[in-house]
């Protein structure tokens, strides 16, 4: 069993405050990104907080003996940047986005066949027309990325041309605060 419980204040104030980072420096590069010459990815923690706890009082009017009302305040900031791996997809080249099809393989490495939708007959050198090409589709790949990897496993050599690597913030904040009362033996109570 596992119990957790959060800290009262007391009847002189304290506080704390820390500082833990932790930075992808001191991580290892995994296997597969060492095959791939991928670098590492950005992996950076840190948790920063504070907290300070005391009696409640007001001088001469309540809680003169600090022994009845206590608050206890903390508060923490997580962030953290997380790797969420490396990914390998194939992009259409340079030379696809122009129509020239001449050189486009399939995963297992034979020619694809790019036909014209009128006739249902290849096009000469596996080419597509300028005037054939659509414009608004040519403006839909400016979206995807440019190839910028080549693969070095012959067995893979057709199927990815492009690596990502990603990294994104996930930050955090959590605060706390806790009151307590004593006022009579009897009579005990927190809030948090």
């Amino acid at each position: 069993m596992i119990t957790v419980v959060t800290r009262s204040g007391t009847k002189d104030f304290h506080g704390t405050a820390y500082n833990f980072y932790r930075h992808e420096s001191l991580n290892a590069n995994n296997f597969f990104n060492n095959r791939t010459g991928t670098p590492k990815s950005p992996y950076r923690y840190r948790i920063t907080g504070y907290s300070i706890g005391g009696p409640v009082y007001i001088p001469e009017e309540f809680n003169r003996d600090s022994d009845k009302l206590f608050f206890f305040w903390s508060q923490e900031y997580t962030g953290m940047k997380r790797d969420y791996g490396t990914r390998f997809v194939n992009m259409p080249t340079e030379r696809e986005r122009n129509g020239d099809f001449s050189d486009s393989r399939d995963v297992s490495g034979a020619a694809i066949t790019v036909r014209d939708p009128l006739t249902g007959q290849p096009f000469p050198g596996n080419i597509v027309p300028a005037n054939r090409i659509n414009a608004l589709g040519q403006s839909i790949l400016k979206f995807y990325p440019a190839p910028n990897y080549t693969e070095t496993d012959p067995a893979l050599r057709y199927q990815r041309n492009y690596r990502a690597a990603y990294s994104g913030s996930y930050p955090k904040r959590q605060d706390l605060i806790r009151i307590d009362a004593a006022f009579w033996p009897s009579f005990r109570f927190y809030y948090r």
